[in-house]
């Protein structure tokens, strides 16, 4: 029995693709017209952005919120997605690969002691970043934690109930510009796994939970670049590149911080590695990493958009310049596919993030010689350039460090360092572009992040270029190389030496990263609950919300007024009554009446001084005179 005209025609078209593409080919394209259907059924079912919802707070002369953003960014994003689907599936003869365009094997192997000695490194490396897994959480990371994450303590009725962050919030709120989505959602996911293990209930939290994928990826980021590395020079430079960034201290300071920076290295080590397999070998498999790679990272943290850019541009030069213009015709059709989950993903966060940086009120740092001086003893120590009141904190800077270091540390930081990283640099540019993406993209990226952002005067902390470890890493024992013209034992005795030397003259800055809480949130509350587990609390100034999260009952005082009462309560009710400050060199000049009054008017005594890394995040602990009645 014959099958009917129509399906026999289906099965054909299906052989046919299958044939040329491969089924995981025919299996995308498929995958792309089911998104084109559901992109146009949405774009006719949803609600638009002229629609009730969004006129009537319109309407009513108020700002725009998540619900009006989502509503608006997904509608917006569907059109966007079917009008990419149908481009893509339009056009696929000229960008998905054939079976027949898969180029000779090229890849640089690597020999089995390689990958035993990467376990290795890694292992160390986890066990440099385990221990910040425990630390409280500091401002940031309580922030994401409380709008984003998990949620908050609420007063209702004389009554203290946890409210949760709505998924809604979780994967589209963006007022602030600082929600890492991809890594916000994770996070989430990560606190819900240790709940449902541990029984715990919903309003509970536990910091390593809530930074388990950051760490995690942490790790994987050292695997990638020890590959890059050994694709870059062989697996001497891949093992001390792998090695550097284990024991660097600024990629521990955010391997096990749960915001987007861990993640978005990650995803950018593996996009790396894609690009080079896919402009090697040409397979399907490599491309399509590639771009779920490149949406991983874009989504982790948005800053990274310069990353791809100049990663893509790289590709387009080599593409064109070697005559394989096929090949761009693939960059350009996988980096649409590409995009496709970030349009639906961040359509609602894009304007809320264009407004964040059009507003005259974000803060803005001058992006002159301070801030490239702060990115450079980053690279190196870790730490900023400078860390006020080094008496009132645990923490580090370049200033500190040169003020007690002996020769061996000048020597390394001022000369030997500088010295192989350019000629790091003069051996990455070389053919093909593809391999050594992962110091030329990425720095020139750097530099066009920096150059945009001060001609446009937005925001953008030091920390935002984050991602420049991993050029960071890979230019110094490629300058090694360069140095000892391919002699295989010179160069494996000095890279040794190199790794060894900068574990050596970072240890100290590297424990203090390791060993203390950047912000003792958790440590402020848990002394105030062993003096007086029924006190009241009172907080205002640095990170005065941020405490909630561990004292739910804390009262966060805005005026004077405030505290009068707080203090009538405690005499009321015949409670002892405590006041916590965060950084008193910044809270004093920001609630002077306040502050006043509870450091110099007599009515408290101060009966601790926990220190943070910097003297803005250490916490300061008053009781009320009337306590002691």
């Amino acid at each position: 029995m014959s099958l009917p005209t129509p399906l026999t025609h289906i099965r054909q078209h299906w052989q046919r693709l299958t044939t040329q593409h491969g089924r995981a080919g025919a299996v995308l394209l498929l995958v792309l017209a089911a998104l084109l259907v559901g992109s146009v059924v949405y774009t006719l079912e949803a609600e638009a952005p002229w629609g009730k919802t969004v006129q009537k707070r319109l309407a009513k002369g108020r700002e725009l919120d998540v619900p009006e953003y989502r509503i608006i960014g997904l509608w917006w994003a569907s059109i966007a997605s079917a009008a990419s689907a149908a481009l893509l599936l339009a056009t696929y003869r000229s960008w998905l690969p054939k079976k027949k365009d898969k180029l000779p094997q090229q890849s640089r192997g690597a020999p089995a002691w390689f990958w035993a000695a990467i376990l290795a490194i890694t292992l160390l490396g986890a066990w440099e970043r385990a221990p910040r897994l425990h630390h409280s959480l500091w401002n940031d990371e309580e922030y994401s934690l409380r709008v984003y994450s998990h949620g908050e303590w609420v007063q209702k009725d004389g009554v203290t109930l946890f409210k949760p962050v709505t998924w809604e919030k979780t994967l589209f709120d963006n007022g602030h510009g600082n929600n890492h989505v991809f890594t916000a959602a994770a996070t989430r996911i990560s606190l819900s796994i240790w709940r449902t293990f541990t029984g715990a209930p919903a309003g509970a939290f536990d910091e390593a939970a809530l930074r388990m994928p950051s760490f995690l990826s942490s790790l994987v980021t050292i695997i990638f670049v020890g590959w890059l590395g050994c694709q870059m020079g062989g697996p001497a430079v891949g093992l001390a590149a792998a090695a550097l960034l284990a024991i660097s201290p600024w990629h521990i300071r955010y391997s096990a911080e749960s915001k987007g920076y861990s993640t978005m290295l990650a995803f950018m080590a593996v996009n790396l590695a894609a690009a080079l397999l896919a402009s090697r070998e040409g397979r399907l498999r490599w491309w399509l990493i590639f771009a779920v790679t490149e949406a991983g990272y874009l989504l982790c943290f948005a800053g990274s958009l310069y990353v791809a850019a100049a990663v893509n541009l790289f590709l387009a030069a080599e593409f064109w310049i070697s005559g394989r213009h096929r090949d761009i015709l693939k960059l350009v059709g996988f980096n649409l596919l590409g995009a496709i989950p970030v349009i639906w993903w961040m359509g609602p966060s894009v304007p809320q993030i264009m407004a964040y940086l059009n507003n005259p009120d974000s803060p803005r740092l001058d992006m002159g010689w301070p801030w490239l001086r702060d990115l450079l003893s980053g690279w190196a120590i870790g730490w900023g350039h400078t860390n006020p009141l080094p008496e009132l904190h645990t923490g580090s800077s370049w200033e500190m460090e040169m003020a007690h270091a002996g020769w061996p540390f000048k020597m390394l930081m001022l000369g030997v360092l500088p010295a192989l990283a350019l000629l790091g640099f003069v051996a990455a540019w070389r053919k093909p572009a593809s391999q050594f993406l992962g110091v030329t993209a990425v720095t020139v990226a750097a530099a066009l992040a920096y150059a945009h952002t001060a001609l446009k005067h937005q925001p953008m902390w030091v920390w935002y270029l984050i991602y420049t470890v991993i050029p960071m890493v890979l230019v110094l024992p490629l300058g090694v190389q360069l140095l000892t013209r391919h002699r295989p034992r010179l160069e494996a005795g000095l890279l040794t030496l190199l790794v060894g030397a900068f574990a050596w003259v970072t240890w100290d800055s590297t424990a203090k990263i390791r060993e203390h809480d950047r912000q003792p949130i958790r440590e402020t509350v848990e002394y105030v609950r062993l003096q007086a587990p029924t006190a009241l609390t009172g907080t205002f100034g640095v990170s005065d919300r941020q405490a909630e999260s561990y004292d739910h009952d804390v009262h966060v005082l805005k005026t004077p007024a405030d505290l009068d009462a707080l203090i009538k309560d405690a005499e009321t009710r015949s409670l002892p009554l405590y006041i916590y400050l965060c950084g008193e060199s910044v809270t004093g000049p920001r609630h002077p009446e306040l502050f006043q009054r509870v450091k110099k008017s007599g009515e408290f005594e101060m009966l601790t001084h926990l220190r943070g890394t910097e003297e803005m995040f250490g916490y300061h602990v008053y009781r009320w005179r009337g306590s002691q009645g």
